[in-house]
């Protein structure tokens, strides 16, 4: 925990004890209602989900140097799981910067505008692709997407504090030096690579949910690099001499894009990761609002979300 954050709950139960003294000085008997005035503040500045019923109820953001480092943990915790990987390519350069300019640290304030605006159009293209695009406050949006189980709950705090945190709270956050500016300098690394993945993220749950409600199977392949998003299996547990396919889930988005071929070409030189791969054929899913035309007939089809399972069931 932060120092400040160690002060602050230090003078909040000061606040307490003294109107413990107070109280008896008084000649009061029983409960004084300060009392239960001072523990309900002690539990807004100690339990985050106390804070943030409050934040939500109230507008109130409560107090900056706690919620920021409890937001901050959160987040980079959330992000530190996710792979290395780019929309726009087969391979990634790990841990590179996605949507910022390797120069960001010169204005972090400006950092944090980017990622917000990054962060807006990912949001934006979520409610077209899952919501038939009804336009919604960001917020509501980051909590649809947690309800219908397209972003983990960490995440959608990381996402949260993200679309809060203003430039100010930013550039004082970094100018107190310190820990308070490492912490702040690791939640816009963070933030530059879950925003980024937010699209994706999402699609690869949505897909999933699809497979899991038509009573499909799934398989995790491990072992794969971080800078790939990871391929799974799918297959049908009634018809099992079918065997299993191998998904590739992508944000193709483009009328015409070479990412088709990059990922049919990477599929054939590596048909062995697992024992299930040699008998195993290969599907590409894109996103249901991809301007990209499916290629069904392919020697490995690409289709859009929404023709994965009526195209297993054939």
């Amino acid at each position: 925990m932060k120092p400040s954050s160690v002060v602050a709950a230090a003078a909040a139960l000061g606040l307490v004890a003294l109107a413990v003294v107070l109280s008896h000085a008084w000649g009061a008997k029983g409960l004084d209602p300060i009392y239960v005035i001072l523990a309900l503040g002690v539990l807004v500045l100690a339990v985050p989900s106390t804070r943030s019923w409050l934040s939500e109820a109230t507008n109130l953001k409560l107090p900056g140097g706690f919620e920021i480092s409890r937001q901050v943990e959160d987040a980079v915790a959330a992000a530190a799981v996710l792979p290395d990987a780019s929309e726009g390519s087969e391979a990634s350069s790990a841990r590179e910067l996605k949507l910022l300019k390797e120069d960001w640290r010169v204005d972090p304030g400006s950092a944090i505008a980017t990622l917000q605006a990054t962060l807006d159009s990912r949001l934006r293209w979520t409610e077209r692709e899952y919501y038939g695009g009804a336009r919604k406050p960001n917020s509501s949006t980051i909590s649809q997407l947690k309800e219908d189980g397209l972003i983990r709950p960490d995440q959608a705090r990381f996402l949260e504090a993200a679309n809060e945190f203003t430039t100010k709270t930013v550039t004082r956050s970094v100018n107190r030096g310190g820990e308070s500016k490492e912490r702040m300098e690791r939640f816009l690394e963070e933030a530059d690579r879950m925003i980024y993945s937010l699209r994706l993220i999402s699609l690869d749950q949505k897909v999933r949910q699809e497979l899991a409600e038509a009573e499909l199977a799934l398989i995790d392949l491990g072992g794969q690099p971080r800078s790939r998003w990871p391929d799974f299996y799918v297959f049908d547990p009634s018809q099992p001499s079918k065997g299993a396919i191998r998904v590739t889930v992508r944000i193709v988005v483009k009328k015409e894009s070479p990412m088709l071929e990059k990922i049919r070409k990477r599929l054939k030189k590596t048909g062995n990761e697992s024992p299930l791969d040699p008998a195993t054929r290969s599907v590409i899913v894109i996103p249901k609002t991809s301007r990209t035309e499916p290629e069904i007939e392919a020697e490995v089809p690409a289709m859009h979300r929404n023709e994965l399972v009526d195209y297993l069931a054939n």
